[in-house]
């Protein structure tokens, strides 16, 4: 696995991924930025990574310019596994926040434990048959975890349908394999 564009484009991970985790493909993560930078500069966001799993999608995002990520996943390995990756690639630790936490858990408690956090862009990788994304969805809308424009990029089962508020707009939809990428913008929701 490496980095696709930005200031680490090249750098690999060097240390075995842990057989639990299903990392999104370079080829997967290269069209989901490809589709991205229609829509965004990412030049000073503040993104999170949810079901970070290896923290790819992080990562990539903080190489083309992201102010911070945050990298959430409940599994011990996967946050030793993101530890290790920022250490590697040699990123400073202002730049990115590594939460051991359920996921939903994380989305509840967010306002709580960094209250003035809304973020530019979250990406999501839950485990395939999870079935909780609609759940995601729900509370960030309700707690406005999303900044005004903000996006939000799911990758999940095919067989999977997020139900998605009025005020987000579906910007892409595209399935490889068993994989389905869907990207939302917010559209006309006012803070």
């Amino acid at each position: 696995m490496r980095i696709v564009s930005g200031d680490l484009k090249g750098r690999r991970i060097k240390e075995q991924i842990p057989a639990f985790i299903r990392p999104t493909t370079d080829k997967v993560r290269e069209a989901i930025f490809n589709i991205l930078e229609n829509h965004i500069s990412f030049d000073d966001l503040i993104i999170a990574d949810i079901c970070a799993g290896t923290g790819m999608l992080g990562f990539e995002a903080l190489s083309r310019g992201c102010k911070q990520c945050f990298f959430v996943d409940k599994n011990i390995q996967s946050v030793k596994f993101i530890k290790s990756t920022a250490k590697l690639f040699g990123i400073d630790d202002k730049r990115y926040i590594i939460q051991k936490h359920d996921a939903l858990k994380f989305l509840k408690e967010l306002k709580i434990n960094f209250p003035d956090t809304q973020f530019d862009v979250i990406f999501t990788d839950p485990p395939y048959k999870a079935n909780f994304l609609n759940q995601m969805v729900v509370l960030i809308n309700s707690e406005n975890l999303l900044n005004k424009n903000g996006i939000f990029v799911a990758e999940h089962d095919d067989t999977e349908v997020i139900l998605f508020p009025e005020s987000w707009n579906k910007i892409s939809d595209k399935t490889y394999s068993i994989t389905r990428v869907e990207i939302f913008r917010i559209v006309g929701k006012n803070y």
